[in-house]
């Protein structure tokens, strides 16, 4: 569901999962967000030249990975119309998001601007036409990129298309449940493991980016751990990290049930 890891990650996961060889896929956000782009515009039917935007965080943008993707999709169906993509790494939008701060929609807007100014310096003869959110957290300010994007911008979601590509594969493989009536799903979130060395962590008792980033091996690693989401939320604040505070806005949409209850 990550951007940025599908971006360095993806070809390793699927590398592993061809080894192991018992069908199991991996389906990435980039490449169901770039088929989502070409899809919408119709780029098949009517090959008109046009520009893709990308906002993402700087990690996913620093890779090229939906450039690449978009282009490479492109050239799987034949499309030959000129398309440029235009990036823009959001440096802080993501966290300004996920810590519900009131700075997060004038960053997503100016960041839109940034981009726009951009295309219309380098590229005013190719109409843009779509935007991908590339971070799963950019779709909770998409009703104010919206407000100020030009006429007829397509906004894609490819969370919301890899979630489509997920369940369309299930039902190939006859693997979707008919099962009527209510399900309950337990959630789990990852933490700092209690034991772990407290240098290690930064100011807010996260794991330091030195250390989170610089990891060689992350098969003896432990410095999480997986717990409950009701622990997460409801347990020892001296072993676990305050989710409340560290995810606010999850944690007020979740704060009402220790489960999901689905229908």
């Amino acid at each position: 569901a990550c951007n940025t890891a599908t971006a360095y990650g993806y070809g390793a996961v699927s590398d592993l999962l061809a080894k192991r060889g018992d069908g199991t896929r991996v389906i990435g956000v980039v490449n169901a967000g770039s088929k989502a782009a070409i899809d919408a515009l119709g780029l098949v039917a009517n090959p008109k030249p046009c520009a893709i935007g990308v906002m993402a965080t700087p990690g996913t943008i620093s890779s090229g990975v939906y450039e690449r993707t978009i282009k490479a999709e492109l050239q799987r169906l034949g499309v030959t119309a000129p398309v440029q993509v235009f990036s823009r790494g959001c440096a802080g939008l993501a966290d300004a998001i996920e810590a519900g701060s009131p700075d997060a929609s004038k960053l997503a807007r100016e960041n839109l601007e940034a981009l726009l100014a951009e295309h219309r310096a380098k590229a005013p003869q190719l109409p843009l036409r779509a935007v991908v959110l590339g971070c799963t957290h950019f779709p909770y300010v998409r009703r104010e990129l919206e407000a100020i994007a030009p006429s007829g911008v397509k906004f894609i979601d490819p969370a919301a298309d890899a979630a489509a590509e997920c369940a369309a594969t299930l039902r190939s493989q006859d693997r979707v449940t008919d099962r009527q009536g209510a399900i309950t799903v337990d959630a789990y979130v990852s933490v700092v493991a209690p034991e772990l060395d407290r240098s290690l962590l930064d100011e807010k008792g996260g794991l330091a980016r030195a250390w989170k980033y610089g990891r060689e091996s992350a098969a003896t690693d432990r410095s999480t751990v997986p717990v409950s989401l009701d622990e997460a939320t409801h347990g020892d604040p001296l072993k676990l990290i305050p989710f409340a505070d560290r995810l606010p806005r999850v944690s007020r949409a979740l704060s009402d049930s220790r489960r999901f209850s689905v229908e």
